[in-house]
């Protein structure tokens, strides 16, 4: 089983890489308002001035277990995905999040 859990990034088909994506693009259209909002209050500044890391970004759509709901709500969810590490989760989003940084 281990062995399996070690290697579930290599089990998803590139149909269900790109799904993972999609709905990871979602989630974040929509959180990343409210996202920098928070940020902005809590530094006392303009949301404008407020950006985050792509590797912030992705920890903000994994943690919340938004991305499998995303996923589950289209049918898109496959057992195989409850074997993926986190960091199998990034190297899946990665490519769909082009930029090092992300702001308004």
């Amino acid at each position: 089983m281990a062995k399996l859990m070690d290697h579930a990034l290599e089990l998803l088909s590139d149909e269900q890489k790109q799904n993972i994506q999609h709905a990871a693009l979602d989630v974040w259209d929509s959180i990343g308002w409210d996202c920098f909002q928070c940020l902005a209050d809590e530094r006392e500044t303009r949301i404008e001035s407020v950006t985050m890391s792509r590797d912030d970004v992705l920890e903000l759509i994994l943690d919340a277990n938004r991305l499998d709901a995303e996923l589950k709500d289209k049918d898109q969810w496959a057992a195989i995905m409850d074997g993926l590490s986190y960091d199998e989760w990034q190297r899946v989003l990665t490519p769909a999040f082009l930029h090092d940084r992300y702001g308004i």
